[in-house]
């Protein structure tokens, strides 16, 4: 179903419960930023400390505007934003190629995430040495040119790239991929869009792997030939992650506009009039990946407004929707904020950093909400600087006001076998602190986090009706730690009971383990009129027997599981209560079902047994204005 219809259902508790104020929000939403190194969302010119303040700068910014996590560049150009005996170190790190900075990028930067409970993924270039030349500057690009790893474009002779079609250079590119996620706690792997040299490679005699296709054997064209290279690579990555690490996620950032193999795979192009470049100039398929499963998501560089006229952001992403939903793979469309900056006269132009630009980009992301019938929606903004960056304030700040108002967490991988939690262990509160065991991993390197609940005194336990944990309305964060410091808001036990669920790689989570839940329930109440199978007139008096002192909550809906409440009034004190049917959302004639929730002191809701009643046939003279 649709991301709408979705929050539809489940903004109730099950059978029993009372309705939960969810958020209009999914609650879960993959929102991350890719943050650039060569010099674009940091430099080497700031030297650590500057480096170190820019980054916590975005950190502190994305946490507040509720992002899940942000992806860092950590090598660009066969080179390491880390530690590394296979690569030189960057030098738009350290502003040398192969001097060391003499700090580790990528260990501070998956602390620092943690620490403010986000995710870190690892942004990998997967094969782009050079857009300048073959280096030579260290021993590593020397040894490269000596073994033939090295393959040139002819479009664009400097364009420098590990040549896929060479086992050899293909696995020292796996190897470094595993070095990264082995040795540090990224949460997920993320591609580029840097497979064969940018602006094409000549596919004749010129072509430096032309005479390695020719002796290959093998019977597919040259263009087949690079693509099916670069799908063994990310086959190979996906198989090495599901052995080493399988609740990391893995994904690709390819160009925004793909198809040109959409015949073969059954899901056509999408409805747009751009061409898909990438397919013949870098060899780049991203059908090819969803439909073998070699990828758990796909983030499309998207980076046009919705009403572009050649590659419109909303065509495009229906498009990458259907094909996503049809091989069970997720979509996080890369969305291109950087264009808050360019000049009005621009064909891309998204409107200026104000807050023309920054509703073009909610709306772009009401987009993907509407257009994700597997659950995996979320976007990934192209870069950091245009969220929080010196400067830039702003889309950020509007984002968290307008658009991601509350915690979210990432959607969860269901195509994968993952362990089940028990509920954390051990959980108290201490003033507005919560503390729990540490939960032990189900192997080594798994991931393990937890979310935190703040859940009103007078809801149930009961997970809500998607069975996929408590209300999204009533989440607080998301921590790495075994301890959660609650804001001041909701840190009031009359108020508020409180849960803890591990939460794992595969963004599932565990049975809630709770503290300061009231476990008696309210007397019984019943209710009265009007009866069981009655039919009623516009104005229709409610009524119910007592429970001493308590207060009453009044639910009507068009279904008897109440997904589709018309009418909710709480905090009643009577037992009777008058609603007019006419102006709700009610079908002329209709079947509807309407309950009542007694609530006393210190003690959860009961909730009466639903009662049927038919709402009245309506003339034309009987709908109200708005009513369709």
């Amino acid at each position: 179903m649709k991301i709408k219809a979705f929050l539809a259902a489940i903004s109730l508790f099950v059978a029993g419960t009372l309705m939960a104020q969810s958020t209009t929000e999914p609650k879960r939403e993959f929102r991350s930023s890719w943050i650039a190194g060569i010099n674009i969302d940091f430099a080497a010119s700031l030297g650590e400390s500057g480096i170190k303040a820019r980054l916590t700068q975005y950190l502190d910014d994305m946490q507040a505007q509720h992002f899940t996590g942000v992806c860092f560049h950590v090598r660009s150009h066969g080179d390491a934003y880390y530690r590394s005996d296979l690569e030189p170190w960057s030098q738009y790190i350290s502003g040398t190629r192969g001097k060391d900075p003499g700090w580790d990028p990528l260990e501070w930067m998956v602390t620092e995430c943690h620490k403010r409970g986000m995710e870190c993924y690892a942004w990998v270039n997967p094969f782009r040495v050079s857009t300048s030349g073959i280096p030579t500057s260290t021993s590593f690009d020397q040894q490269w040119n000596n073994n033939g790893w090295l393959l040139q474009g002819t479009a664009k002779p400097s364009y420098v790239v590990f040549n896929p079609g060479i086992a050899a250079a293909r696995k020292h590119c796996l190897d470094v991929i595993k070095d990264i996620y082995t040795r540090y706690d990224v949460d997920g792997m993320l591609f580029d869009d840097y497979f064969y040299p940018s602006g094409g490679t000549a596919e004749d005699s010129s072509a430096g792997d032309y005479t390695l296709w020719k002796n290959s054997g093998t019977k597919l064209s040259i263009g087949d030939w690079r693509r099916e290279n670069v799908n063994t690579f990310v086959k190979e990555v996906y198989d090495a992650i599901k052995a080493d690490r399988p609740d990391m996620r893995f994904g690709i950032g390819p160009a925004g506009v793909a198809g040109a193999s959409g015949d073969k795979y059954g899901v056509g192009r999408p409805n747009i009039t751009s061409s898909d470049w990438m397919y013949a100039q870098i060899y780049c398929d991203p059908l090819a990946w969803l439909s073998e499963g070699t990828i758990d998501f796909v983030s499309p560089q998207i980076y046009w407004q919705t009403t572009h006229k050649s590659a419109p952001f909303g065509p495009l992403t229906e498009w990458y929707d259907k094909v996503c939903t049809k091989f069970n793979r997720h979509l996080y469309v890369s969305a291109g904020n950087y264009r808050l900056g360019e000049a009005s006269s621009s064909a891309t132009y998204i409107g200026g950093n104000n807050e023309t630009g920054w509703s073009e980009l909610a709306k772009q992301v009401e987009i993907t909400r509407e257009n994700t019938d597997n659950g995996g929606c979320g976007v990934i903004w192209y870069s950091a600087k245009w969220i929080s960056g010196p400067g830039m304030q702003g889309m950020g700040d509007y984002f968290a006001k307008n658009t991601y108002t509350t915690p979210s967490l990432v959607p969860a991988v269901t195509w994968k076998n993952a362990p089940v939690y028990n509920a954390p262990a051990g959980l108290k509160l201490n003033g507005n602190t919560l503390s729990w065991s540490a939960t032990a991993p189900a192997r080594a390197n798994a991931i393990i986090r937890y979310t935190v609940y703040a859940v009103p005194i007078n809801k149930s336990v009961e997970l809500a009706s998607d069975a996929d944990g408590l209300d999204g309305a009533y989440l607080q964060g998301v921590t790495y730690g075994t301890s959660f410091t609650l804001d001041s808001s909701v840190a009031d036990t009359d108020k508020y009971w409180y849960a803890v669920c591990v939460y794992d790689g595969y963004g599932l989570e565990s049975k809630p383990a709770v503290t300061n839940y009231l476990d008696n329930e309210s007397d019984a109440i019943s209710l009265v009129a009007p009866a069981d199978g009655a039919t009623v007139d516009f104005n229709v008096n409610f009524s119910w027997t007592a429970a001493a002192g308590a207060t009453y909550t009044i639910d009507i809906a068009t279904d008897e599981n109440f997904t589709k409440v018309v009418y909710s009034q709480e905090g009643l004190t009577g037992t009777s209560h008058s609603v007019n049917l006419k102006p709700l959302y009610v079908p002329s004639g209709a079947n509807c079902w309407w309950r009542v929730s007694a609530l006393q002191t210190k003690r959860r809701p009961y909730t009466t047994p639903a009662a049927q009643f038919t709402a009245p046939v309506r003339t034309s003279s009987d709908y109200e204005e708005g009513y369709t």
